[in-house]
């Protein structure tokens, strides 16, 4: 940035470089020039003028012939070199591609404008990035440069489009350096635009393509290895492991991040700088780890991820991986410790124009206010998240559609969302990784068994069984799980119910999800209190219940409160039953004093939530 108490002593030293003559010479041309009303002098810690008029700038310049005009901008930018160190001319990088552009030299040009288009990057001035990145990618297809400074050019080209989610131009961007390293038979360039379009087939935004993004994952490890270059094979082995999450393939992503991982290690032993990628690999490897029981390493490597990407000011991938430890916290119940988290990361992606990483993370703090009963936050933060959303290339809001559905459902309001839901709906046939359209699927069921519409839950859950992601694990597994479960008990399917419920259970214990296990044991605790095993059902949900007071999940709490309450007054406890029911309408009193306004008497009128407010069991 341009200030005063630097710009000061560069004033003075440019003064130094001109001689006495010269300056007489210019102070007497300016002085002329002013006289006759053609430029007026500019105020400013420098002493500059301006045109007064743009023709006759237009004019001025076109008095000078083509070869002169060159030679002019040529001098300045030289100019700039001589009089400012190699550190100050990062300020002046922009200026100098255009004077290198006007001189007709096109390295230099090259040069500058990679150099201002990454500080423009690190300023998160997107735009403007953009802007010099195609000035220079331009003189790169014409031949003018190396295959190494090209790359890395359409790398940071790349990354800033994925960065601002315009993740269309970033495919035509890697689609045509491909197409033109194929025509030369560059095929260090070939290796590199393959790479970039496996990854970005990987990531589960408006362009994936699993089946695609394997294929292109082949064709670059096959070149990467005749060409030995263990760098890109470790980079292709990350992404393998990218697109084997959302594949929903944890064994296999487990082996392919490891794989990555123990050759960014070597790779770094031997003296090449891998840190970036170790931190990569250490990062896709936490949910799968999650998934396979192993907690306590995905959580050191989300730690040493997060550790990494500071470290490296890479602020994207930073909230990525703050974004997947609140996930964590969410499994695990940990809500206290993922709130200061997502605020940390959503003024991060705001800084940054990050979209897509502050809808992530914001998405999961609207999720974990939901849990708290802090539902006119939720509501107020999922508005909001919904309509950022819709701006982006990418089918992301019909996931928040789904979750403002449900919440919607929970406070009585079926119908308060219909352009949501349907613009969600529509926004489910893009392509994407399946689990996401399931869990969405599981959303709208549950919100239909809460709005007494079972045909309509059935429907949804028809095309996704219960067991068919038990194996996978995925973040789709929770709520298909307990849709099942809601549905099953919902037809008086118990004995099938209870299996569910059994199986979620069991292996939510197993993983160590406290989240997870806490609603799966109420729904459990349901489905035996309509079995009439309410020994057993009393059991589970004083379980469920001090999970759920760990971590004040009101949402859960005053719904457990209340069925001990009924329970012990059909055993004729009314002792006890009081005391449940005591508890249960003061955690109940707090959710209302935070349900939206509008939504707050209906709310308040569900039979439930009726006969725990006038202390009477339903």
């Amino acid at each position: 940035m341009k200030t005063k108490s630097r710009r000061t002593p560069r004033k003075a030293a440019t003064a130094k470089r001109l001689t006495a003559r010269t300056r007489k010479q210019l102070d007497s041309a300016l002085t002329e020039l002013q006289r006759a009303e053609l430029v007026r002098p500019l105020f400013d810690s420098e002493p500059a003028f301006l045109f007064k008029h743009a023709l006759v700038q237009d004019t001025a310049l076109s008095t000078l012939l083509r070869g002169e005009y060159k030679r002019l901008n040529l001098l300045v930018a030289r100019a700039y070199e001589k009089i400012y160190t190699n550190r100050d001319l990062d300020e002046y990088a922009a200026r100098l591609a255009q004077h290198y552009d006007a001189a007709g030299d096109d390295a230099k040009t090259f040069e500058y404008s990679v150099r201002a288009g990454d500080l423009a990057a690190r300023l998160f001035a997107h735009q403007e990035a953009l802007a010099l990145y195609a000035r220079a990618l331009e003189i790169a297809n014409n031949g003018a440069v190396d295959t190494p400074q090209r790359i890395e050019l359409v790398r940071h080209y790349g990354r800033t489009l994925e960065v601002i989610s315009q993740f269309g131009k970033a495919l035509e961007l890697y689609q045509d350096q491909n197409r033109r390293a194929i025509a030369a038979g560059d095929r260090a360039l070939e290796l590199a635009a393959l790479s970039l379009l496996a990854i970005l087939h990987s990531v589960p935004m408006g362009v994936f393509d699993g089946a695609l993004a394997l294929q292109l994952h082949h064709q670059a490890l096959t070149l990467a290895r005749a060409l030995n270059d263990r760098a890109a094979e470790a980079q292709l082995l990350w992404s393998l492991t990218l697109l084997s999450v959302h594949q929903m393939r944890p064994a296999e992503a487990v082996a392919h991040g490891e794989a990555s991982l123990n050759l960014a290690r070597t790779l770094q032993a031997e003296g090449l700088d891998m840190r970036e990628r170790i931190a990569f690999a250490q990062h896709e490897l936490v949910l799968p780890y999650t998934a396979s029981g192993q907690s306590a390493r995905a959580l050191e490597f989300n730690a040493a991820a997060r550790h990494a990407w500071r470290a490296l000011d890479n602020k994207p991938m930073l909230v990525d991986s703050i974004g997947v430890a609140v996930q964590l916290a969410f499994l695990y119940g940990q809500y206290a410790d993922a709130l200061p988290l997502t605020a940390e990361a959503g003024e991060i992606s705001e800084t940054i124009g990050n979209r897509f990483g502050w809808i992530y993370t914001q998405s999961m703090r609207a999720l974990i206010l939901i849990e708290l009963g802090e539902w006119n936050a939720a509501w107020t933060l999922g508005k909001k998240i919904f309509e950022r959303s819709r701006a982006i290339d990418h089918a992301n809001h019909f996931m928040v559609g789904g979750f403002i559905t449900y919440l919607l459902a929970q406070l009585g309001a079926c119908d308060a969302a219909p352009e949501i839901e349907r613009t969600a709906r529509r926004a489910m046939t893009h392509s994407m990784p399946e689990y996401f359209r399931t869990r969405v699927s599981a959303l709208f069921a549950r919100s239909n068994l809460l709005c007494q519409d079972t045909a309509a839950a059935a429907r949804e859950l028809q095309p996704y069984g219960a067991d068919t992601l038990v194996s996978s694990l995925s973040v789709a597994a929770p709520e298909i799980w307990f849709a099942h479960i809601e549905l099953a008990s919902a037809r008086g399917e118990s004995e099938r119910a209870l299996e569910l419920a059994d199986n979620a259970c069991n292996v939510f214990e197993r993983l160590g999800m406290a989240g997870l296990l806490a609603e799966a044991l109420y729904l459990r605790g349901a489905v035996l209190r309509c079995l009439d095993q309410a020994d057993v059902a009393s059991a589970v949900w004083q379980q469920a219940r001090a999970l759920c007071e760990q971590n004040n999940r009101r949402r859960l709490l005053w719904q457990i409160y209340a069925a001990l309450g009924e329970l012990e007054t059909k055993r004729g406890n009314f002792e006890q039953a009081s005391a449940h029911l005591e508890q249960a309408r003061a955690v109940l009193q707090f959710i209302v004093e935070n349900t939206p306004q509008e939504f707050r008497a209906g709310f308040l009128n569900l039979p439930r939530v009726r006969a725990v407010m006038n202390g009477t069991p339903s």
